[in-house]
């Protein structure tokens, strides 16, 4: 209440936004005029004073707006009437148009106002024309608005010209009445010529400017396509909508629902154009980023992406090639998304606009992921029971049973409880038949899942006066995961700007962030182990212990129990619901002040900073209740003879805390120049400096015995002694076990980086049909070698376009619109904060590694020699329109080229460190996008439009100092094999199954081999099978809309193609484990293995070895053979959006709203075709994406 309160507030403080700033939607043709001053009144409350005299001569109307300001309308009707109007308080008086009396010269006056486009938008670099006086000329700001001073008295013709857009003129009074220095204003409003795709303003972070007029390659996304998606997550709302741009979706699960990102390891979460850099890891760090430059709001930024609350987005901009993205130099060598948030308006009444939804989740499908069943299981079991993998376990001679006091499955007691006379065979088999009933995953999906919930708030209010405007919004997000862990997001962005005088105007925004996740640590791969047989609770409803492959026996519990340490039984509910949590909280500052002054003749100056703070504080706890801390403290618990216990590792839980804080501060000043010199020239141009400083501070602490209710802890370790394994001892093992207290780190890390940058970027326009484009831009930063000139980077951009349909020649009027573009650049990709061309060393605190000295290590050797990558690229690009737009679009093709790419290779170890990172990789790469958007029906009730996204890439490593290996080809992603693209999937050649169904492979000869130990560790790289990128080459979706009447639905369907994944199949070596089976994950495809002679010429899964012949090289031959090499090429439904407007129904008109939505999206994910014939998802193998279904309700107050 106290948020609604302030919005409140602050919407009344500015109800002086100026009475003519409603908004008014008429749609009229050849109306009377005085119907027309009806449906105005109506809408706004304000009354028209006229006489019939007056309004003889009155034209018919004919208007089309929609949220418009009254200005706007005004000026719109009265346009060639034979009248003019004026507003005094609420009253439009409609007077005729008088010559304007004698003046004298001293009379002065001014000329201002705005100039938006149809949707009200402000355009900015429209040229005002005074008269045919150069000098007498001003030019729109970003905000529209426009001024031209100190004109002698006079009557004026004043033009109004914008490339893209039907030029207006109008006739002004200037100090009309003697001796006094007036001011006109003149608000006008410009329709963008309907042959031409322009009526987009794109914007590079830097400055804005029509589409038309970019060389570059551009794409935005408006705010309506925006938010069509309905997302916390900002990227998701440009999936699958912006051609160029792919999002690596795929994941894999673990056997019980948990995510992460699937192979190949490193694959960005979304990329523009492909790859430009290669990115290899030190210590689990990246050494560069594949992903695009984030601008949010003038400004680069480096924080979680998902934290900004898309609410706040009014638009998105995507830079593909040099010339639209060398401005952002050598941060831009994978593309730029620039964000743009909402603003005020000036002269504009307080909006109040309110937006809320709730997503519902389905539980996951746990009975859709490919895994052995039960019945193959318990079958196993019985069979590896027989070839006597268990006999040890049994035995009675301590001195021949290893089992340690390992658990056994269910099924392996029951055929022991035989063995020893305990139970019948009739009652072995009946209990297994009972516990091959039972199926995990049905407690699974009931205890440890749940339906996901996201419910989203968000409200602003925004508006403005003559001389300021304002925008304030707030945002709640609470996320509620199937796997209970949780996310809630709290948001606060606002802004003033102010007009301080005519040309000077200040901006003062700030942004706060808090954003807190719990993460359930119960997930883990002690629930993976268990048999899928196995019960969660009992017929009552109770928690049960179960049996896990790092647990305990029933009988080896009791022991442990009796002398008095914890009880080691496993329960997983109570697991699931014990203290054990990941809590992390992210606090984003930002305040961005900007100052910027309107000069003469088209120039202007800015001063732009920025300060930035990301602090995050994550809290990791394993109290004493979970098993993995009872298991521990066991461990190293000593047992006297007297039977008195003594803890070198306190009872207590673990507790890890890590804090950082990232400062930023950027600084930028620039001059700009917008003009049209004469009706035929026009130069627009930015140049300036900046300076970018970020330092990361941090510190990390963890403690043994953390007590949850005092907030104690542990405060001496003792790393250095070796203690008897208490486990060891109590299970009555031949011998005995000592280790050390793993250590527990504690330490600070920081982090300083500094960029220094002059830019420039100029346009030449002549007449309005030839554009010329250049860019230059020079970085600093100190990262790179000692000497100078490698600190620094030049980098450039040339462009050109020819707007054809603009030709006095050009008269195919099927085809209204066609546009030529062609750029040629360079762009750059910065290192990660691992990569120096310095020395790095990490100091470490005394532990029983280091024989209780404080020890150093080296990380990274010296590189002088380091400089920056460097990325060209060469674009080319159609845009057309057809006649009334039934078709439009672009086709553009690129080539890119990377050089000096950073990546670490291996080196001589006596050197000190295993390996290093250079310069030391070159890759090329090209593609097709291609943008298709037709208005197949477009009638007044219904409506049906398509949009057609497509987009092929491909990439080749063209040098690579670093020797690959048949290793590093087959397990490391990526591995960049020159001639091959940087992801690559490579293979054993396959030859089938033999007779007795075990896999055959090829030798170093070429002949058929079953020799696994020699295929795997000899095979020559070049005789491994290079199947094809292991990320799609083509890519893109398509998008119907239909819309009838005020309701509208759409789907989009996404496609996939040219690329290959490796299936997953059966591991024996896996399968078979220790005490008890694998994975159920471990035997998918095991009910396909070969059984029988004959089988080979149907199958391709090999026979189950006995326990005498099981070979973990023929499994990973197998494994890794190109017959699980498969084409993920598939087309899915990806999301179905759906909403009904109230707008223009009659009765809303009496409502509190100005408009009023309800939505709803649907995300089923659902795949509709695949290439591969073994009905895999190639983006989730194991286990289906859960459906989700959001309802909602956009409002706008009045």
């Amino acid at each position: 209440m106290k948020l609604i309160a302030l919005l409140m507030v602050t919407a009344v403080l500015h109800v002086s936004a100026g009475s003519y700033a409603q908004k008014i939607s008429l749609s009229e043709k050849n109306a009377p005029l005085v119907k027309v001053f009806d449906d105005i009144s109506n809408q706004t409350g304000f009354d028209f004073l006229f006489t019939a005299k007056t309004l003889q001569g009155a034209k018919q109307v004919s208007i089309d707006v929609k949220n418009a300001d009254l200005s706007v309308v005004l000026n719109e009707i009265f346009r060639d009437q034979p009248f003019s109007y004026s507003i005094k308080n609420k009253t439009i008086v409609v007077s005729e148009n008088r010559l304007p009396k004698l003046l004298t010269v001293e009379n002065f006056g001014d000329l201002k106002g705005t100039v938006v486009d149809s949707l009200g938008r402000p355009l900015f670099g429209v040229n005002v024309r005074l008269g045919s006086v150069p000098s007498s000329m001003s030019t729109t700001n970003e905000m529209g608005y426009y001024s031209i001073n100190q004109i002698p008295a006079g009557t004026y013709k004043v033009t109004i010209s914008y490339v893209g857009y039907q030029t207006v003129v109008r006739t002004v009074n200037i100090a009309n009445e003697i001796g006094a220095n007036t001011t006109v204003e003149l608000n006008i409003m410009l329709r963008a010529i309907a042959s031409d795709l322009n009526e987009i303003v794109v914007s590079t972070g830097y400055q804005t400017l029509p589409k038309e007029r970019a060389t570059g390659s551009f794409e935005t996304l408006d705010n309506k396509l925006f938010n069509r998606t309905v997302s916390p997550n900002l990227l998701d709302h440009l999936d699958g909508l912006v051609s160029g741009v792919h999002f690596d979706n795929r994941q894999e699960s673990s056997n019980f629902g948990s995510s992460y990102t699937r192979y190949p390891q490193g694959t960005p979460q979304f990329s523009i154009r492909g790859l430009s850099t290669i990115t290899t890891y030190i210590n689990n760090t990246a050494t560069t980023s594949q992903q695009p430059l984030i601008v949010l709001d003038n400004f680069p930024y480096s924080g979680d992406i998902n934290s900004i609350n898309p609410n706040d987005v009014e638009s998105l901009t995507i830079l593909k090639d040099a010339a639209a993205a060398s401005i952002w130099g050598a941060r831009a060598g994978n593309g730029v998304l620039v964000i743009t948030t909402k603003k005020g308006k000036y002269n504009q009444k307080p909006v109040v606009d309110f937006n809320t939804s709730l997503t519902i989740g389905s539980r996951p499908d746990l009975f859709s992921q490919r895994q052995m069943s039960t019945n193959d299981y318990i079958g196993l079991e019985k069979d590896l029971y027989t070839q006597g993998k268990y006999d040890a376990y049994y035995n009675p001679d301590p001195a021949n049973n290893y089992n340690g006091g390992k658990a056994v499955s269910d099924v392996i007691d029951i055929l022991f409880a035989v063995k020893s006379g305990t139970i019948t065979q009739a009652q072995a088999d009946a209990q297994i038949a009972a516990l091959a009933k039972n199926d995990i995953r049905n407690d699974l999906k009931k205890y440890f899942f749940r339906n996901a919930i996201n419910q989203q708030y968000n409200v602003n209010v925004r508006g403005g006066s003559t001389y300021s405007r304002y925008y304030l919004s707030a945002g709640y997000e609470n996320d509620q995961a199937v796997d209970f862990s949780s996310q809630k997001r709290f948001t606060l962005s606002g802004g003033n700007t102010f007009r301080v005088f005519k040309n000077l105007e200040i901006t003062i925004p700030l942004y706060f962030t808090q954003n807190k996740t719990i993460n359930n640590a119960a997930y883990n791969s002690d629930i993976a182990s268990i048999s899928p047989y196995s019960r969660l609770v009992d017929n009552a409803g109770n928690p049960v212990s179960v049996k896990i492959a790092n647990g305990y026996s029933t009988d080896f519990i009791s022991k442990v129990n009796a002398a008095g340490l914890y009880d080691l039984s496993y329960y997983p509910l109570t697991e699931l619901h014990a203290n054990q949590f990941e809590n992390t909280t992210l606090t984003q500052f930002r305040i961005s002040p900007d100052i910027r002054y309107t000069l003469p003749l088209g120039f202007s100056a800015e001063f732009q900073y920025q300060y930035s703070r990301a602090m995050t504080n994550t809290t990791n706890l394993q109290d004493e209740s979970t098993f993995a801390i009872r298991n521990l403290v066991d461990q190293y618990a000593q047992i006297a003879a007297d039977g008195s216990i003594t803890y070198p590792i306190s009872k207590g839980g673990i507790l890890k805390t890590a804090n950082s804080a990232q400062v930023e501060n950027f600084l930028r000043a620039s001059l700009s120049y917008n003009h049209e010199i004469t009706p035929n020239h026009r130069i627009d141009f930015i140049g300036g400096f900046e300076s970018n400083q970020t330092a990361i501070d941090g510190s990390y602490n963890s403690m043994y015995g953390y007590n949850t209710k005092s907030g104690t802890f542990q405060t001496n370790v003792d790393y250095n002694t070796y203690y008897n394994n208490t486990i060891y001892s109590l299970s009555g093992l031949p011998f005995s076990y000592t280790q050390q207290i793993p250590s527990l780190q504690q330490g600070i890390t920081g982090y300083f980086t500094a960029y220094r940058s002059y830019f420039g970027n100029a346009a030449y326009t002549f007449k309005s049909r030839y554009i010329l484009s250049g860019s230059a831009r020079v970085d600093q930063a100190n990262l790179y070698g000692v000497n100078t000139n490698l600190r620094k980077k030049a980098l450039w951009s040339i462009g050109g376009s020819w707007i054809i349909n603009h030709e006095d020649f050009y008269r195919v009027k099927w085809l209204p619109s066609l546009k030529l573009r062609a750029t040629y650049g360079f762009q750059g990709n910065p290192p990660s904060s691992v990569v120096t061309s310095l020395a790095t060393v990490n100091y470490y605190s005394p532990t029983s590694l280091s024989s209780g000295l404080p020890y150093a290590t080296l990380t990274g050797l010296p590189n002088p020699n380091l400089t920056w990558e460097k990325v060209s690229q060469l674009n080319l690009g159609l845009d057309f329109g057809l006649k009334n737009n039934i078709l439009s679009g672009s086709v553009e093709y690129y080539k890119k080229n990377s050089n000096n790419l950073i990546a670490s290779y291996a080196i001589d170890p006596t050197t000190g460190a295993s390996t290093r990172t250079g310069n030391v990789a070159n890759l090329t790469g090209y593609g097709i996008d291609i943008n298709l958007v037709s208005q197949n029906i477009d009638t007044k009730n219904f409506k049906w439009s398509t949009r057609f996204l497509f987009g092929y890439n491909t990439d080749k490593v063209t040098k690579y100092l670093a020797v690959p290996t048949t290793y590093s080809a087959i397990y490391n992603a990526p591995s960049p094999i020159v001639g091959n693209a940087v992801y690559g999937v490579y293979s054993y050649k396959w030859g089938g199954l033999d007779a007795s169904g075990n896999p055959q492979g090829y030798d170093t000869a070429g002949k058929l081999s079953a020799d696994y130990n020699s295929i795997v560790n000899n095979t020559p790289l070049k005789d491994l099978v290079y199947n094809g990128r292991a990320t799609p080459s083509i890519f893109g979706s398509f998008i119907n809309s239909f819309t009838y009447r005020n309701f509208t639905v759409s789907a989009n369907i996404t496609y996939e193609a040219g690329f290959y994944f490796r299936a997953r199949s059966v591991n024996y070596s896996n399968l078979y484990g220790n005490n008890m089976l694998g994975s159920v994950l471990d035997g998918v495809d095991y009910n396909k293995r070969w059984q029988k002679a004959g089988d080979e010429n149907h199958t391709y899964v090999p026979s189950a070895p006995t326990l005498a012949n099981i070979d973990y090289y023929r499994d990973q031959f197998y494994q890794y053979s190109s017959v699980l090499v498969l084409k993920g090429d598939n087309i899915r439904l990806k999301d179905i959006s759906a909403n009904y407007s109230f707008d223009n129904l009659s009765w809303f008109r009496n409502t509190p709203f100005s408009a009023f939505q309800i939505y709803s999206y649907y995300k089923p994910n659902t795949l509709l075709w695949k290439a591969n014939k073994l009905g895999i998802d190639p983006d989730f193998q194991v286990i289906k994406p859960a459906k989700t279904i959001t309802f909602g309700i956009r409002a706008i107050l009045k």
